[in-house]
């Protein structure tokens, strides 16, 4: 990229890239969270370049990383009934996601930026609308 004097690198962030530690996730969080310091460490060593850096912060969504075990057997986390209430709450099909990311990637002319789907602002919404709301995931 550096050598055509152009090109992007995104990454995706998940559960830990904000520091957040939740149990039984400890090793996928170190690994989204040292993602996040490399991209932002990544982007000032790409400042006054045209490559550029960021990343994309998708908050929950319904992959199959969520739905089964690595082994193809249906994750355990569909029998957790506070998973599955905030799950429904708060998670989106990858569809959804993918449609709001796409042209905000392609016109993202800026270093370091992280695109965010699910905002805090967003979340809260989430929340106080899901009495109202039928569209459950799992």
């Amino acid at each position: 990229m550096l050598k055509q004097g152009h090109g992007a690198i995104c990454s995706i962030e998940g559960l830990g890239s904000n520091n957040m530690v939740q149990s039984k996730t400890i090793l996928y969080g170190t690994t989204k969270h040292a993602l996040t310091y490399f991209m932002r460490g990544l982007a000032k060593e790409l400042a006054g370049t045209n490559v550029i850096a960021g990343r994309l912060s998708p908050g929950m969504v319904l992959t199959d990383f969520i739905k089964k075990t690595p082994d193809g057997h249906p994750s355990e986390v569909f029998s957790d009934e506070k998973f599955r209430k905030t799950f429904n709450i708060l998670a989106f099909k990858p569809e959804t996601v993918a449609k709001y990311f796409v042209p905000r990637i392609l016109n993202n002319l800026k270093n370091d930026a992280q695109i965010a789907w699910l905002t805090n602002r967003k979340a809260a919404w989430r929340f106080m609308t899901a009495g109202f709301r039928k569209d459950r995931l799992i």
